[in-house]
Formats: C-alpha cells, sequence, structure tokens
C-alpha cells in the first residue's frame, strides 16, 4: 500500500489505464458510502424514537439521560451522517487522487469519533457520574410516566380500591347472615387436580377416554349460582389395545369422544367422592340447564387425529353393556369426499392410495381434520396471544370450547414489560362447537386499537359481542392467565407515588401456597362471593397478596390486599383491590397453612395415614371473603391409596385469623371452629343441629334423616338419600364426642 501511495504522489506518473481503473473503483465504494449512510441517517432517526423503549434509567421507558443527552446526541450525529453523505458525493467529482481520499475519510474519521463520544461515551458517563447519584430527583418526572403508562397498557387504570378493615374471627351471627348463604354453598372442596385423578377412575369407563383438565365454570339453577367443574371426556387413539390400532379402526371407528363430567365445587358422597350432577355415558343429568342432547366430541383438546366420517362402516359412539352403540356423523364440520379431485388431493396430504382405492368411501363421505382446539384457531388466528386455560360449556344441549384471546405487543411507550409484552388486552372470546368444529371470534374489547386493525386486516373473521348466543354469554368468565398478569404488575404498580415506588417501600407479591411439598404462587381462583357494598353474589375471580420478600430467610406472608375481578353481566372485566390496615396482622394462606401442619390433631392424623401406607395430598388452600369484612380459610385435606389414584375428601379444615376447625365434613369443621359441636344451619348436604337442643329433639332429628333416607332409597333418588345419610353421620359423630 506504501508503495502505492508513493506512486500516486504525482498523478503523472501513474499509467492512465491504471489511474481509470481506480478512479471508477473509488467512485463505486464513495456511491455505496452515500447511500449507506442514506440508510443509516433513517436509522438513527427511528432510534430517536426508540428511546421510549429505552432501559437506561431507574424505569423502562426514556429517562434523563435519554432526553436531555441522547436526543441531542442523535441530532448532531444525523447532522454528521448527512454532511458525510455531501462529502461522498462530492468525491464522485473529484479528479484527483489525494483529494478524493482525504475527503473520504476526514468524512469518516468524524462520523466515527462523534458516534464514539456524542452518542456513546458522553451519555454514559453522564449517566453513571451525574443522573445515578441523584437517580430520584432527576429520574421522577419519569417514574411517573412509566407508572401511567404501564397501568394503561395492563388495563390497570380502572381498578376501584377500596379499604377492607377485617374482623379478625367467624361468629355464628356471621354464618347464618343470609348474605354468606350462597358463598358458602359454594366453597369449593376439589382440587382440580385431585378431581382429573377421580374423573379418569370413575367416569372414563374404557381405557380410550381421558379428561384433558378440569375447569370451573357457573350455571344459573333454581335462581342460584352454582359453581361446577366440568371435564369433557375425550377419546385418545393412543390408549386404543396396539391390536386394535388398525388404519380402519383410527380412521373411521373410533372417530370421537362422549359427553362430559360435571359435579358441583362443594358436594361429596359418604365415600369421600364427588357428587357429579353430569355423569356416565350416555350422559345423566339431574337438571334440565346441564342437558345434552349432543354429547359426542368429534373436536376438543386431545382429538387431534384425522378422521373420515359418512362412510359405509358405523362409527363408534359409546360402550353399551356387552356391545357397542354405534352412529353416524351428522353435522357440518370437515370436507366432503364428492369428487375425485377431492380424494386426489387428500391422497396427496394424508393417506395416498389407500384412500382412492378404499371401497368404504361414497359421494356423501367426510374428512375432518386439525381438529384439536389449539391447532384450529391457532391456524386461523396465529397473530392472537392465547389463555393455557380453555374451559368447556353445556349450552342449548350442546358442548361448547370457550378460549380466551389476548392481543399483545412489545411497544407500548414507557410501560414495563411482562416477559415478552408490555401490552395487553382480553379483546377475543373464541367459541368452537365440539361436535361440528365451528370457530367464532368475539370481540369483546372493541376499543382496543390492535384489535381494530386486526378487523381492518380480517373483516370477516371477527364477530361483534352482541353477536354471541345469550346461552354462550352467561358462561363467559375473566381469565386466569390475565388476572394473574394484572396482579404481577399491580403488585408495584399500586404505588403511584414516585418516592414510594422508586424505594418499593409498598411493593406486594402474591401470595403462596405449598403444594406437592414445593412453594408456589397461588393461582387465581373462582368464588360465588356478595361484594362488599354489593347486595347479590356474583361469580368472581380473586387472588390474595403479600408484602414483597427481600429476605428469603425471613419472609413475610401477612395478607396485606385482595383483588377481585368480576365475571357476570354489565360487571364484566372490573377490577376492585381491597386494601386491609397496616396496624393489624391478617393471616395470608401460607401462614395458615403452617398452622395447620402444627395443629396436634391435623398432624397425628397425616402421622397415622401415612403409616398404613396412604399418601394425605393438601388442596388449594382458599381464602374466601364473607360479609362484615371477614376471611375464611378452608382446604381440602384428601387420601389416595397407593394402589390407585382415587383420592378420597377424608377431612377438611376451616379457619379464621386466629382459629381452627377440623372435622370429616365441612359443617363438621365449621362448628369445631366456632366451638360448638353443633350449629344451627342447613348447607347443601344435610342439616346440623344446635348444641342446646335436648336428646329428644335429637333423638327426632335422626329418625327423621333416618327416614328421609330410606325414603329416597326406596325410590331410586340415590343423590338425594346421601344428603340425608351425610347429615345422619355427622350429628352421629359429634354426639358421640
Amino acid at each position: 500500500m506504501s508503495k502505492f501511495w508513493g506512486t500516486c504522489q504525482n498523478e503523472e506518473d501513474l499509467d492512465e489505464k491504471k489511474w481509470r481503473g481506480w478512479k471508477h473503483l473509488l467512485n463505486h465504494l464513495t456511491i455505496i458510502a452515500a447511500l449507506w449512510s442514506a440508510i443509516w441517517l433513517f436509522a438513527v432517526r427511528f432510534n430517536i424514537w426508540n428511546l421510549n423503549f429505552s432501559e437506561r434509567g431507574a424505569v423502562f421507558g426514556a429517562g434523563y439521560t435519554d432526553i436531555n443527552v441522547q436526543i441531542g446526541a442523535y441530532h448532531l450525529y444525523c447532522w454528521i451522517i448527512a454532511m458525510a453523505l455531501i462529502a461522498f458525493l462530492v468525491t464522485i467529482f473529484i479528479r484527483n487522487f489525494k483529494p478524493k481520499v482525504i475527503l473520504a475519510g476526514s468524512a469518516i474519521a468524524i462520523w466515527f469519533l462523534v458516534w464514539l463520544i456524542a452518542v456513546i461515551i458522553r451519555p454514559s458517563l453522564i449517566q453513571s457520574y451525574s443522573v445515578s447519584p441523584n437517580e430520584l430527583s432527576m429520574e421522577k418526572p419519569y417514574i411517573l410516566r412509566n407508572i401511567e403508562f404501564t397501568r394503561k397498557a395492563y388495563g390497570l387504570t380502572n381498578i376501584a380500591e377500596q379499604d377492607f378493615p377485617v374482623e379478625e374471627n367467624i361468629t355464628p351471627e356471621a354464618v347464618n347472615d343470609p348474605t354468606n348463604d350462597n358463598t358458602l354453598a359454594n366453597i369449593r372442596f376439589w382440587d382440580w387436580r385431585v378431581l382429573q385423578s377421580n374423573a379418569d377412575q370413575r367416569q372414563s369407563f374404557r381405557m380410550y377416554y381421558r379428561f384433558p383438565d378440569v375447569d370451573v365454570v357457573r350455571y344459573k339453577i333454581d335462581e342460584r349460582i352454582v359453581q361446577m367443574m366440568a371435564s369433557s371426556r375425550e377419546l385418545n387413539q393412543n390408549l386404543l389395545d396396539p391390536r386394535a390400532r388398525t388404519w380402519q379402526n383410527e380412521r373411521l371407528v373410533y372417530t370421537h369422544g362422549y359427553g362430559i363430567c360435571m359435579n358441583p365445587v362443594n358436594t361429596v358422597t359418604t365415600d369421600g367422592q364427588p357428587d357429579y350432577w353430569v355423569k356416565n355415558i350416555p350422559p345423566e343429568t339431574r337438571f334440565s340447564a346441564l342437558a345434552i342432547s349432543r354429547p359426542e366430541i368429534y373436536y376438543g383438546e386431545l382429538t387431534r387425529e384425522r378422521v373420515y366420517t359418512g362412510t359405509i362402516h358405523e362409527e363408534f359412539d359409546f360402550p353399551k353393556g356387552e356391545t357397542n352403540a354405534t352412529c353416524h356423523y351428522q353435522g357440518t364440520g370437515g370436507i366432503t369426499l364428492s369428487s375425485f379431485l377431492r380424494k386426489l388431493a387428500f391422497a396427496i396430504q394424508f393417506d395416498g392410495l389407500r384412500l382412492l382405492t378404499a371401497s368404504e368411501f361414497n359421494a356423501s363421505s367426510r374428512i375432518l381434520f386439525r381438529r384439536s382446539l389449539e391447532e384450529r384457531v391457532k391456524t386461523v388466528a396465529p397473530f392472537l396471544f392465547y389463555d393455557n386455560d380453555p374451559y368447556q360449556v353445556i349450552a342449548d344441549g350442546k358442548i361448547w370450547f370457550i378460549w380466551d384471546a389476548y392481543t399483545t405487543t412489545n411497544n407500548f411507550p414507557y410501560s414495563e414489560r411482562y416477559e415478552d409484552f408490555n401490552y395487553i388486552r382480553n379483546s377475543v372470546k373464541v367459541v368452537m362447537d365440539a361436535y361440528n368444529g365451528k370457530v367464532r371470534f368475539y370481540v369483546f374489547d372493541p376499543d382496543d386499537p390492535v384489535i381494530q386493525t386486526w378487523q381492518k386486516i380480517f373483516p370477516d373473521l371477527f364477530s361483534p359481542k352482541s353477536e354471541l348466543p345469550p346461552a354462550l354469554l352467561e358462561h363467559v368468565r375473566y381469565p386466569e392467565d390475565l388476572m394473574r398478569i394484572q396482579a404481577k404488575m399491580y403488585a408495584n404498580y399500586h404505588m403511584n407515588d414516585a418516592v414510594v415506588f422508586y424505594n418499593r417501600e409498598d411493593a406486594w407479591d402474591i401470595a403462596k401456597e405449598v403444594h406437592a411439598g414445593n412453594i408456589q404462587e397461588i393461582l387465581p381462583y373462582y368464588v360465588v362471593i356478595t361484594l362488599p357494598g354489593e347486595k347479590e353474589d356474583e361469580f368472581c375471580q380473586i387472588l390474595p397478596f403479600t408484602p414483597r420478600t427481600v429476605d428469603p430467610d425471613n419472609p413475610k406472608h401477612n395478607m396485606v390486599a385482595w383483588m377481585a375481578a368480576r365475571c357476570d353481566g354489565n360487571h364484566y372485566g372490573k377490577l376492585l383491590v381491597y386494601r386491609f390496615s397496616k396496624d393489624k396482622l391478617i393471616m395470608g394462606p401460607m401462614q395458615i397453612e403452617i398452622r395447620i401442619n402444627q395443629d396436634e390433631r391435623i398432624s397425628k392424623d397425616f402421622t397415622l395415614w401415612s403409616q398404613k401406607g396412604s399418601t394425605v395430598i393438601q388442596g388449594n388452600l382458599l381464602t374466601i371473603p364473607l360479609s362484615d369484612h371477614r376471611f375464611m380459610y378452608v382446604q381440602p385435606i384428601y387420601l389416595q391409596a397407593e394402589a390407585g389414584k382415587m383420592p378420597e375428601l377424608k377431612r377438611l379444615v376451616v379457619a379464621s385469623n386466629t382459629k381452627l376447625g377440623y372435622g370429616p365434613t365441612f359443617e363438621a369443621a365449621l362448628a369445631d371452629l366456632l366451638g360448638q359441636n353443633r350449629l344451627a344451619m342447613t348447607t347443601i348436604t344435610g342439616t346440623v343441629v344446635d348444641s342446646t337442643v335436648s336428646d329428644k329433639e335429637l333423638i327426632k332429628l335422626v329418625s327423621e334423616h333416618f327416614y328421609s333416607w330410606l325414603t329416597l332409597t326406596g325410590e331410586g333418588k340415590l343423590v338425594e338419600a346421601a344428603q340425608h345419610l351425610e347429615a345422619l353421620k355427622a350429628i352421629l359423630e359429634h354426639s358421640s364426642e
């Protein structure tokens, strides 16, 4: 290179042909540099806007250094790039080699120095040595901006906050308050994991049926809200006997699941099992609101394999004694194989020559594919973000799946990120017909700008909320994932004061519990309660908060607040937060769980049952708000034999802030909590009497329950009879104490 430079000192000494080649090369390079400069100029302009997403300051979003230093540096940098661009263009017209190189080199050098000093070094020095030592005072306006925009991005701006002056004890008067009647009748005794194991054992009937999940839903029965737990009975072809897994069986015969099982959250049979209100095959239902006229599940959560319907083969419908009931699909799902070209297309895609040569097909035969809810919905709308828990309901005699969908983005200015997004709205409810597979997307948040954009792109895909059938609308619930995310963000962003927020003086955590030996955050759970200040009970989702724990050796598990998301009618989607007084200790779920495990009576039972080769399972500990600002804590205790996974509800723990109650039934545990052997109250499981009644009255009550049980058993009304037997059992157990 030095030799070349020395040779080039005198242009006349250069060979004219060689000089022409170098000139073209340098011109080409300067044109490329000019084009690259123009592109880079636009990129820097975009970087100015991207400062809205800066993570340099005390909070997410543009901070003091970004606004007062970095923007000015970028503007200077833009001018330098523009001048470099002009310099590169000028060099094209300079004939002399040396000035051409000097001008281009100077432009590059100045460009680099401004970038290094003004854009990189100076903002970093100011942030480290000027802003950081005075961060609160200098960043305060930007902290307030971050609080405001984060609350907007996560839908936290309209949360109604109220004080909740907790009354520590539960009294007989509070229990007998009519306001609490439906709350007490809807306390969930069944952990969904335990119930799923139970359903697989008691309601699957055949090895190829499985219940993919258990979901909490609610129904209006006899003019009151009843909280139910439901699971669909789906067919898993992978569980067929290996010798039965032929092409004919998998594609033409075993085509669908069948029915659903459903039980109230708090009813228990005499042997500690769930009392199913929808059960068996064909479905047996106790109330007309739960009746199913079309129980077949051709599209579901586990239904993944393609099948062919309308063939000469009859489809397996459900097991029936020593034989099987059969059927032919009558729905509109899938695509008809009405022409040779259609058969050829699906033969190429799926089953090859077999599809073209099989004699089982005719003009009305159909192929059903993409039958799982997840694949079906995400194929149609992959641009939405979906909840982890779709759920099934019975409406108009059919089984439907409802799945919450979200719109998200990671480009909301000044909003703190949650994982890979910083804006979320539950804008869409997805509904799928389990028989026909038809999927509809209903917009529940028309004000969301993201869903408005998608509606413009796909105008025929989305339907307004008003078009959702009323029978399905009454089953819509606030989604679990959304509340969990909102609670996580609100744990910090309930603090509106910049100083308090900066110091994290009042930061919260979602309350924790112990499950299967592991400490984990409590998941949002559904309850039926009458909210403070309201007159009617409603279906809500709630979640308790505890103080933020920094020292893992000294965690703080006392409860400081709870959040409620309303699910019914015009109140749907409204969030409420109830704050506790800071001068009173209110036990959190973890502390109640510690007390349960340290209780002498309970730990003695746990030890005894474990010695018998059984496993003790402690279910979810629920925190239930009652009237007059009281709390009741309820935890079910299950016993599972080593031989099989069919847990039995063995005991219930009922607690207040200061006491524990323990018993074989909810009534017994509640009476134990109140320090009474018996309590005058009527519940869904039976009647329990006051401890002051005479022996004569007690004998009369026992006699009434016994003869009611005898009469109902003779009439074949076994479920109603079991309720009287359960009440009789509770009375006799307490009479012996």
